[in-house]
């Protein structure tokens, strides 16, 4: 607890240490004038609302957007029961930020840095300060960019708005406001018939069409965009027609393209290599010769070109009637050359090093009859380029390109003797140079960039995100990102448990080590167990049954009435430090909670309530709402006991304080925390508290002369700059000063909170027992501390007390250590004290002096 600073809300939180540990029940007034347990301080602040200086909603700007805030208010607080800005800026308060669920309340997804677009939570939590263990939260979003005018053109030639059937998918490239939109980056897309509606989940297609508008009962398509990373929150369709593909005499030469046959036992192909470009369309194409053994000669053959099917691919395609095929059979087969070396099958260019396709370079050659070799000149009208959606490019303008994937055809022929003839298809990529994407790629994950990503099944859609960097230089509007399962499978999001493959493609650049790994495992639930009481979860506050310690079983506490466990599960995960981490079942911090049933059974058979005594045991099981590639359980069944227990169901039957701690309860001088039934005697126990428990032992009370008059009156007098009188011991500080049991410190402060070790304890009863007559002082002090081997520990302030205490048999016991240094726990400290005084006092102290 922090010192106080003289605000009302000083006093709440004093007294709400006290509430908690000794059951006091003082209570806390409100604005309204409505009154609250001071037990609760911390909940109020959690109820109270976060205020902000501006904004609570941001549009993305590649920055980090984040509210101001400014002040908490607790819940009915006004004036310097506010936490202003100067408290917010202590280290007595964190302020973070964190993942909004789909109600817009926070998750435990911390985002270090809220930068993207969506639905975030500052938290603010008390971590030190009068409301401590609070947590305040208030939602905002960061909205993406509008994407303005979406718009289109076919793969990377931006004057092709109109796709044209190829027998493969269409490839269309997006923009907005004229700038191109990045596939994985900027976007999501699926394809849809016009008229049908995109929010019908069961239409669309995530792979872009295939057929001609003809063959789709002469009905149009749109592409539905839905923003991703800055466009987060937009989407946008936009309509396109796919043209069939018209094969006329004026494009049969530039389109449709046929291998050279060399060599007089060849057979004439029967189909062409490609079709504007496109291998898939040269499939639907077959060559029809008109002679019975057409091929036997070095001649130039004209086959009819044909359909292979007709009925089906008759709307995707047009045939001019009567069109022809060019092939030749010649003697030898033409090589070429690209600047005097053999072409290889992709030549990537780099376009940032002036790197372009020279058309001059190309050469070929042929081996004469003579086996001569003999030299073929290629011009530009030689070769044929296409882009990669199959659209014609000039082979001068080649030479111009920055960026592309470009197929080019060279194709040579002696048309008159038929002595040479051939053609080389290859590809040409264009860059902007190469990236090893191990250096070039920064890919974030849960707020960190990270080399690969392994998370356990949520449910949900991992989420991360990358940047793609060319030096300092950010490149990420060149890249796109293709996601495949483990099957080879293309998937728009990651969800199921599987191993993924993220494949980083770019039309500018060539790529080295260009994909990272996402795995996502089975969501386990490995152990289950009713949960152990530990005064410092939660804030102290048990929850429905809680398991303890009961005649050296573990078990519940028999109430006769329904009892509700508090039930944890692990998933396998760890802490930072190692150990397993826990989760309370019900508080859907992970998607376990809505996949595993749990059931109990009290001697073999399922109970709908924990009520009778007896033996149960816990079993969870895999629920039908999800797949078992994604979740199982594991854990084993959990066995435990519905019994008997004292009053405090912490504080069994067996430990060596149970019966004092009965006694004092007995005699109204402790009581469980918060007014329950939990003792918590392992706990240390506080200054405050061992004033109070005197005070109570001694039946003491103060006299009007004690109170505040004026401005404060209804609080105690107070001696102390660190006590304001209204603490819930501030009646019995007012009676333990004057008594002279307790002294506060040098500095003019009491230190109610600080614990209190052994021999500090004992000098304070044994004060107590001056006060009431019950002090013979130790015949020999020295002599009877150095009956213990841990009697030289002890101060000098304390050692007659703690000789006093030895003698009478109150402390060390049958050769204990007294451990003078160490913090008293509240079990030990209530001992001590019901073996000096078991019983109440016949004549209480009611109004002592020192």
């Amino acid at each position: 607890m922090t010192a106080c600073r003289n605000k009302a809300r000083g006093a709440v939180v004093a007294a709400l240490a006290g509430a908690l540990t000794l059951g006091a029940a003082p209570v806390m007034a409100l604005a309204d004038g409505a009154s609250l347990m001071a037990s609760d301080a911390a909940d109020v602040f959690s109820r109270g609302t976060v205020d902000f200086d501006g904004a609570d909603s941001f549009v993305y700007n590649g920055e980090k957007r984040v509210p101001n805030v400014t002040s908490v208010t607790p819940q009915g607080a006004t004036g310097d029961a506010v936490v202003d800005s100067d408290e917010l800026a202590t280290d007595e308060y964190k302020i973070y930020y964190v993942r909004a669920d789909a109600e817009g309340e926070p998750t435990d997804e911390l985002v270090p840095e809220p930068v993207e677009p969506g639905t975030y939570c500052v938290v603010v939590e008390d971590v030190a300060g009068d409301y401590a263990g609070g947590k305040v939260w208030r939602k905002f979003t960061i909205t993406g960019q509008t994407f303005g005018t979406v718009a289109f053109y076919v793969g990377d030639d931006t004057s092709n708005v109109s796709p044209t059937y190829t027998g493969a998918p269409v490839e269309l490239t997006f923009t907005s406001n004229g700038v191109k939109l990045v596939e994985g980056v900027d976007y999501a897309v699926k394809y849809y018939t016009q008229g049908e509606d995109w929010r019908n989940e069961s239409l669309g297609s995530e792979t872009a069409p295939t057929n001609s508008d003809a063959a789709n009962n002469g009905r149009g398509y749109y592409a539905h965009l839905t923003g991703m990373g800055k466009y987060a929150g937009e989407y946008a369709n936009v309509n396109f027609s796919v043209s069939a593909y018209a094969l006329t005499s004026a494009n049969v030469a530039t389109d449709f393209v046929v291998p050279v046959t060399v060599g007089e036992s060849s057979a004439l192909p029967t189909a062409p290599t490609t079709v504007n470009g496109s291998e898939s369309l040269a499939a639907k194409f077959k060559l029809t010769y008109g002679s019975a053994n057409p091929g036997e000669n070095f001649t130039k053959y004209t086959p009819k070109i044909e359909l292979v099917d007709p009925d089906t691919d008759g709307k995707n395609i047009s045939i001019q009637s009567g069109l022809t095929a060019s092939v030749y059979k010649v003697r030898a087969g033409v090589t070429f050359t690209y600047g005097g070396e053999a072409i290889p099958e992709t030549m990537t260019l780099n376009a940032s090093k002036k790197e372009k396709f020279d058309v001059t370079k190309l050469a070929g050659s042929y081996v004469d009859a003579n086996g001569d070799e003999q030299p073929v000149s290629v011009s530009a009208s030689d070769v044929t380029v296409k882009d990669s959606a199959g659209a014609t490019v000039a082979v001068t303008d080649l030479a111009s390109k920055t960026g592309g994937t470009y197929t080019v055809t060279v194709s040579k022929v002696d048309s008159t003797g038929f002595n040479y003839g051939g053609s080389v298809t290859f590809t040409v990529e264009i860059t902007s140079g190469a990236l090893d994407m191990d250096e070039a790629l920064v890919v974030y994950y849960d707020g960190k960039a990270v080399s690969s990503i392994e998370t356990t099944y949520t449910g949900s859609a991992v989420s991360y995100s990358w940047k793609v960097y060319d030096g300092k230089k950010d490149v990420s509007s060149q890249f796109s990102a293709e996601v495949k399962d483990s099957d080879g499978e293309v998937v728009t999001s990651i969800v199921d448990a599987g191993d993924y493959t993220v494949t980083f493609k770019s039309d500018d650049y060539a790529l080295e080590n260009n994909t990272f790994d996402i795995k996502v495992n089975k969501l386990q639930v490995t152990q289950v167990r009713i949960h152990t009481y530990d005064s410092t979860v939660d804030g102290g506050s048990p929850d429905g049954g809680m398991l303890v310690a009961m005649n050296g079983r573990l078990g519940l506490k028999h109430t006769g009435k329904a009892i509700t466990p508090w039930v944890e599960y692990a998933t396998g995960e760890r802490e930072a430090d190692g150990t397993l981490k826990w989760f309370k079942y019900g508080d859907n911090e992970t998607a376990a909670d809505s996949y595993v049933n749990l059931t109990y059974t009290k001697d073999g058979e399922e109970v709908k309530q924990i009520v009778d005594k007896g033996d149960y045991t816990l079993s969870a099981a895999t629920s039908a709402a999800v797949k078992a590639a994604n979740f199982e359980v594991t854990a084993d069944p959990y066995d435990f006991t519905v019994g008997e227990s004292t009053v405090f169901v912490d504080v069994p039957s067996d430990a060596y304080y149970h019966d004092a701690v009965v006694k004092a309860n007995e005699n109204k001088w402790v009581f469980g925390l918060n007014n329950s039934d939990v003792f918590a005697p392992n706990n240390s126990i506080s200054r405050a508290d061992v004033t109070v428990i005197l005070y109570r032992m001694a039946g003491g009370s103060v006299q009007s002369e004690d109170w505040e008059a004026g401005p404060d009156a209804g609080a105690y007098l107070s001696q102390y700059s660190d006590v304001t009188g209204k603490e819930y011991y501030a009646e019995a500080l007012v009676w333990a000063t004057k008594a002279g049991i307790v002294t506060g410190y040098e500095n003019g402060t009491f230190g109610g909170a600080d614990m209190v070790t052994t021999e500090q304890f004992v000098t304070m009863l044994g004060r107590y027992a001056k006060l009431v007559g019950g002090y013979d002082a130790p015949a020999d002090v020295e002599a009877t501390l150095g009956e213990k081997a841990d009697g030289s520990q002890v101060s000098q302030f304390a050692e007659e007390y703690v000789a006093w205490a030895i003698e009478e048999g109150y402390l060390g016991r049958d050769g204990a250590d007294i451990q003078p240094q160490v913090d008293v726990s509240r079990g030990r400290a209530v001992t001590i004290a019901v073996r000096y005084q078991p019983e109440r006092l016949s004549t209480p102290v009611v109004n002592p002096r020192a």
